[in-house]
C-alpha cells in the first residue's frame, strides 16, 4: 500500500485532467491497484496522519493515537488484528515521513 501514498490524495484531480484533456498521466498508466480490502486502511492512515502533531518536521503518528483509532474499527477485536493494523500504520508512517525527509533533502 505504500504507493498509494503517492497518488492517494491526487487521484481526483489526475482523473479529473485525464477526462477534461483526454491525456492520461502517466502517473495514472503506472499505478497499481489498490485492494478494495485494503481502502478502509489508507482511510484509517489518512485520518491518524491528520491529526498528527507538527513542529519543524511532521511528527510521527502516536502509538496511543493508533490504538484508539484501532479501539472505534469495527472488526479489531483480537490481538493479532490488532498488531496487524499497529504494524501497518507503523508502516505507513514511518515510508510517509522517510519520503517526506527525502523530498526535503531534494529541496535543497
Amino acid at each position: 500500500m505504500l504507493w498509494e501514498l503517492e497518488w492517494g490524495r491526487e487521484i481526483e484531480t489526475l482523473l479529473a485532467f485525464q477526462k477534461e484533456s483526454g491525456i492520461t498521466p502517466k502517473s495514472l498508466l503506472d499505478r497499481p491497484k489498490l485492494k478494495d480490502s485494503y481502502r478502509r486502511h489508507l482511510k484509517a492512515f489518512y485520518d491518524l496522519s491528520s491529526g498528527r502533531l507538527r513542529g519543524e518536521v511532521p511528527q510521527p503518528i502516536s502509538q496511543r493515537d493508533i490504538l484508539d483509532y484501532a479501539d472505534r474499527l469495527e472488526g479489531i477485536d483480537q490481538v493479532f488484528e490488532l498488531d496487524w493494523f499497529f504494524e501497518l500504520m507503523r508502516s505507513l508512517d514511518g515510508a510517509y515521513l522517510t519520503k517526506l525527509t527525502e523530498q526535503h533533502a531534494r529541496a535543497k
